[in-house]
């Protein structure tokens, strides 16, 4: 658009704090080399205060990847694993941040109660997935609903053209959150559509988070908020090296007169439709929700709009009642999950579907760096003859990751997983789908940063219809995709291998 300020001509905020960091860290060094050059007694000190933390790391309720790779460096140097870890754990930015997330959840949760008779009814026609809903329920809390007119999208292209077909379409309010917005084709038409609503009485409210700042202008919520669009950024950017920075917004949420909601694996930028291209052609997906579970999208949203501002608004207004719900056996269940809030509500999805699974599993995701459980949930579905299909992207956008997912790859053959590289280009799909019945697709990556550090959201669905359509994605994405034997992972260039090996000690920091 002609009106939206252009990028200010000065050093990026982003490189300011990436080099601020690079400071900190080198005063971390610096402090290591100053203090190993002191007495033996010394040593022997620090020596034993590493232990001490190593024995609090393990009783602390984490996971046990992510334990390793705090203590692996405590123990080769005990100083720089000491001071790196009280500077970059025991800092409080991540606890009050948990402390106030959690206050948000509760002002929201009397209006999450889920339907009993519901919950009975997906009982008696499943019930290991009528325990996983109760559990849902009850720790979430995020309620089971009946499933409405609900789509599924197997490109960013098709998503992005009926997500602005429901924004024209508004005639009260807009929420949209994304973990990235970035200027192009993609930004200027939903600004025109957003001016236009804001223009015509709909209120706009547009959450990102702070690590897209470097992909807009200078100024660009503070322009946004002067046109009448409502803007909040999530935990901006400061120069400061601490797990706060860790835990990012990830999530994608549009919700449209609280009728319509859309989640998925999109962001707001082109090379998610493929208007431009950055590593080859780009494999997205998303879901159009209609019917009561609209609310819960809304009051996921309004849960993570208020977490820093704090605002004691009325939730209600932006709900809507559904009398007559129609009887089926098609369910839905909204879930988000959050850090350091004692639950890994997408991990524990993830694990069910993979126990539960009889027939087949099948897996997009652009990332797979597991947890243990994760590793074992997967590699024992394929043991016990349940066809476990892994599709991962062949271009990446970081190759660190990469060749850590790709030393997996023995292990996963071994065990019977079929797994496939997206020879076009990047699959950024999160999606899983087993067994003709139950599927969830949302902002989760299959690794450490999505499962236990980020903010993230999705959609369990249990209905065939669904299922199938989400499957019959799936085999067209295998035709053009390259399955991955083990002589295939052998004839990898061996440094590309050994990195993957030796990374994979730090896979949960990545």
């Amino acid at each position: 658009m002609k009106n939206i300020p252009k990028p200010a001509r000065k050093t990026h905020p982003l490189l300011i704090t990436v080099i601020l960091m690079l400071i900190q860290l080198g005063v971390l060094i610096y402090a290591y080399i100053l203090f190993s050059e002191f007495t033996s007694f010394l040593a022997f000190g620090w020596t034993v205060f590493a232990l001490i933390l190593v024995i609090f790391i393990i009783n602390r309720e984490e996971n046990p990847g992510y334990q390793i790779a705090w203590i692996i460096p405590m123990c080769l140097f005990p100083l720089f694993g000491i001071l790196l870890y009280i500077y970059v754990q025991v800092l409080p930015g991540t606890r009050s941040m948990a402390k106030e997330y959690a206050k948000s959840v509760d002002r929201t949760a009397p209006f999450l109660v889920y339907n009993r008779d519901v919950l009975r009814r997906l009982r008696s026609i499943d019930g290991p997935f009528g325990s996983l809903a109760l559990y849902m329920g009850k720790r979430g809390p995020h309620p089971l609903y009946l499933s409405g007119d609900n789509t599924y999208y197997s490109s960013g292209e098709e998503a992005f053209e009926a997500m602005f077909e429901a924004l024209e379409e508004a005639q009260e309010f807009i929420f949209m959150e994304f973990f990235i917005i970035s200027e192009g084709e993609l930004l200027d038409r939903t600004l025109r559509i957003l001016l236009e609503k804001v223009s015509q009485g709909v209120e706009v409210r547009i959450l990102y988070d702070g690590t897209t700042s470097y992909r807009l202008p200078s100024g660009f919520d503070a322009y946004l908020e002067e046109l009448g669009i409502r803007v909040q950024v999530f935990s901006p950017l400061i120069p400061l090296l601490s797990t706060y920075q860790n835990n990012r917004d990830h999530r994608k949420i549009i919700i449209v007169d609280g009728k319509v909601a859309f989640t998925g694996g999109m962001n707001l930028a082109d090379e998610y439709a493929n208007i431009k291209e950055v590593f080859g052609h780009w494999k997205d997906s998303a879901i159009r929700v209609e019917g009561e579970a609209v609310n819960s999208f809304t009051l996921l949203f309004l849960q993570m709009w208020n977490l820093q501002r704090k605002e004691d608004e009325d939730v209600f207004v932006y709900l809507r009642r559904y009398k007559d719900l129609p009887r089926s056996d098609s369910f839905i269940i909204p879930y988000a999950d959050a850090p350091n809030d004692g639950e890994s509500m997408a991990e524990n999805v993830y694990l069910h579907i993979l126990y539960q699974a009889q027939k087949y599993v099948h897996i997009i995701s652009p990332y797979f760096i597991p947890s243990h459980d994760i590793l074992t949930a997967i590699t024992f579905a394929a043991k016990r003859g349940v066809d476990v299909k892994l599709i991962l992207p062949h271009i990446p956008d970081k190759k660190i990751p990469f060749y850590v997912a790709r030393g997996y790859y023995p292990q996963l053959i071994r065990s019977g997983v079929k797994i496939y590289e997206y020879t076009p280009g990047f699959s950024h799909s999160k999606v899983f789908v087993s067994d003709d019945k139950v599927s969830t697709v949302g902002s989760v990556n299959l690794d450490y940063r999505s499962l236990y550090l980020h903010y993230e959201v999705g959609a369990l669905i249990y209905e065939k219809d669904m299922a199938l359509k989400i499957e019959a994605d799936i085999l067209s994405t295998l035709r053009v995709s390259q399955r991955i034997y083990i002589e295939d992972y052998y004839s990898f260039h061996l440094m590309t291998r050994l990195v993957g090996k030796v990374m994979r000690i730090f896979g949960p920091l990545l």
